[in-house]
């Protein structure tokens, strides 16, 4: 912060991170896929992957330290 950095990311994968006192954070990326059959495909991945994600990122977020004592969960 003294040095005018706004963000720091502390890596991937949510567990690891909060091992090190981070909170997991949702990233986002943009690909195009020119074959339209791949990409239905992957699209349709891509749906059930977010469901998924979002769910494991629910119960990290249940194991912060930042979290409410009332909505954290026991490790």
């Amino acid at each position: 912060m003294a040095q005018g950095i706004d963000v720091f990311e502390g890596g991937a994968q949510g567990e690891h991170k909060l091992a090190r006192g981070f909170a997991p954070v949702l990233t986002r990326s943009t690909h195009w896929l020119a074959h339209p059959g791949f990409a239905d495909a992957v699209e349709r991945f891509l749906a059930h992957a977010r469901e998924l994600v979002g769910s494991y990122r629910d119960e990290l977020e249940m194991h912060t330290p930042l979290s409410s004592p009332r909505h954290r969960a026991p490790l």
